[in-house]
C-alpha cells in the first residue's frame, strides 16, 4: 500500500504491484469500506505491509493494469524469516556454486 485517498471521488488505496512495481488505484466500494478499514491500518501503510486484493481488474489500451474495483482486501501477514535459517552450507556437496549450476543446467546431477 502506498497511500489512501480518492480515485474519481471514490474511496481508494494506491497500491504498488509487487512484481511490476507499478502503482494502481484500488477503488473501495461503500459495501466493504468498514471491513477494509478494519483489515488494513495506517500503520500497515507506513510500514509497507502487503495486502491481497480481490476484485474486478481494469486494463488500459496498452494492456497494463489501470484500476482494481475491490470486492475483498486482506492484510497479507508475511512472517519475518531469519536468512541464516534458510542457508544450507552442504547443499552443493563438495562442488563450488558454479560447478553445481553448470552440472544442474547440463542435467548431470542425481
Amino acid at each position: 500500500m502506498e497511500s489512501v485517498g480518492k480515485h474519481y471521488n471514490k474511496p481508494a488505496i494506491l497500491l504498488r504491484e509487487r512484481l511490476s512495481r507499478r502503482e494502481v488505484w484500488c477503488v473501495v466500494p461503500q459495501e466493504i469500506e468498514q471491513e477494509v478499514a478494519r483489515e488494513a491500518t495506517f500503520v500497515d501503510l507506513w510500514q509497507d505491509k502487503r495486502v491481497t486484493v480481490f476484485g474486478l481488474l481494469s486494463y488500459n489500451d496498452a494492456g497494463d493494469l489501470a484500476r482494481v474495483d475491490a470486492t475483498e482486501l486482506h492484510r497479507a501477514d508475511v512472517p519475518e524469516v531469519d536468512i541464516d535459517l534458510l542457508k544450507d552450507k552442504g547443499f552443493t556437496g563438495d562442488l563450488s556454486v558454479n560447478e553445481y549450476l553448470d552440472r544442474l543446467s547440463e542435467g548431470d546431477l542425481d
